[in-house]
Parts: structure tokens; sequence; C-alpha cells
């Protein structure tokens, strides 16, 4: 019987899989959304988000127990990210993206840093300070800024302390990498929630995607940029078995010949 596959891989290597198996491809996005529409709709545990989520202490995890009413975002960043608005089962609509994203984040990470694997990126990560390459409010005003409500520590330019003289002095390979990482985390979210809250008034945004897989740094990054755009109203919501909903979504649509 035919295989369900679905991804860029089975569209890349179509001919080579169909030399072994009758293929049954579905495209990528659609077993993603039906996949994780199906878990949230029977899985009222799936999603949860973080209780406690600053840089200064172990984040702590609760699970999120309101039901989630249509429409509601779902971000999902791989290689780079799609932002998909989805209005009733199967009925979505791809309202925009990034191509920054995990590509972007192993990409860099070799170039500056010469990291061999993503994992071992993440880990350099987890070691370095982001203020020892990014120019932040105070370095530029002396403290907060605030006729515009900005504080101090609020990230101006990253990587912008590269453009004095001796900005790369004190600057390890594990901050670099610290702060590519929260370049790409804090402009996904900052576009994510300019639709959810301010065009499309959305209110919910699950995050999905391999970049987040064991990627506690980017979780805490999206968790504080959620509240703090939604102005402390609305989390951050993750799932608990993002990875899984192409493989449910493919099994599904398969099953009622959708494809």
């Amino acid at each position: 019987f035919p295989v369900a596959v679905t991804g860029g891989g089975s569209i890349k290597f179509k001919q080579q899989l169909g030399e072994v198996a009758d293929l049954h491809i579905i495209d990528e996005m659609d077993s993603l959304i039906n996949g994780m529409d199906w878990m949230l709709r029977y899985c009222p545990e799936e999603c949860y988000y973080l209780k406690q989520y600053t840089f200064e202490h172990e984040i702590e995890i609760a699970t999120y127990t309101e039901e989630i009413n249509y429409p509601y975002l779902v971000v999902n960043i791989g290689t780079g990210a799609s932002i998909l608005k989805v209005d009733n089962p199967g009925r979505f609509t791809r309202v925009g993206g990034s191509a920054l994203g995990g590509g972007t984040f192993y990409g860099l990470s070799r170039a500056l840093a010469g990291c061999e694997s993503f994992e071992e990126a993440l880990q350099m990560a987890a070691k370095g300070h982001a203020t020892n390459a990014n120019l932040l409010v105070r370095d530029i005003y002396g403290g907060n800024y605030d006729q515009l409500g900005l504080s101090g520590e609020t990230v101006a330019a990253y990587f912008g302390k590269f453009v004095r003289s001796d900005g790369m002095k004190g600057c390890s390979k594990e901050d670099m990498v610290k702060a590519v990482l929260l370049m790409i985390t804090n402009n996904i979210s900052a576009v994510a929630n300019l639709y959810a809250h301010k065009v499309l008034k959305v209110p919910r945004i699950i995050y999905t995607g391999s970049f987040l897989r064991n990627n506690t740094i980017s979780l805490q990054s999206l968790a504080h940029g959620s509240m703090y755009w939604s102005e402390g109203k609305v989390n951050a919501l993750f799932a608990k078995h993002e990875g899984f909903f192409g493989a449910i979504g493919s099994m599904l649509m398969r099953k009622t010949d959708k494809h």
C-alpha cells in the first residue's frame, strides 16, 4: 500500500523514493497543521507555557489548560520560519514568515565559531554572554530611555559593539553564538506578535518546529517576547509532541483520502 511521506525531502527525492515504494506525498504544511489541530482537539494537555522564563532562574513549565479556539497562529521555525493562521480544522493561510531561522543560526555559528553541529552551537550559546557583542540602550543613553519606555538593558543593535575599534575585545565565540541565537529568536518573536496582536488580532500563538528542540534559550526568549508585546496578557504556547505533527497529519490525511 502507498507510504505517506511529507516534507521537502519527499519532493526533492521523489524519483529515488518512488523506485522502492508507492508514495503518497502530502504537503508539509497540510500535514503539520492537520496533525497539530488533531492533537489540540483530542489531547487537551498538549500545550504548555513557561511560568518562569527569565534567564536568571531555571525555567518553570506549566500545562496550558484553556481551550484553544479558532483562529490561532502557528509559528513553525525550522530552516526559516512560517507564520500560519488556522481558521478551522484543515483550513489555514500562510500570512507571513521570515528567512531567519535554524538554518541562519547554524550557518552563522559555523562561520563565526566553527561549530560542527546544531547541538554544539546550542551548547556554546548556553555559555555565552550576548551583551559582549550587542549594543544596548544604556550604552547609548547611559541608562534607560524613559521617553520611549525602553529599559537600559534593551538591545539597540545586535553586534552593535563591533563597530567600535575595540568592540570585539573580550567577546568570545560563545558570546557571538549567543548573540546570533537571540537576534534570530527575538526577530521572529517581534514579527509573530505584530501579526497576532496588531494586524490580525489573533489571541493565541503556538510555536513549533525543529529549531526549538532542546533550545531553552529560544523558548525563554519567545515567552518573554509574547508577554512584552501583549503587555503581559498572553503567554507563548509550545507543544509537548512537537516533531510528530507531520507524521500524525500524514496518517490522518492518507486515511481520509484527501490526497
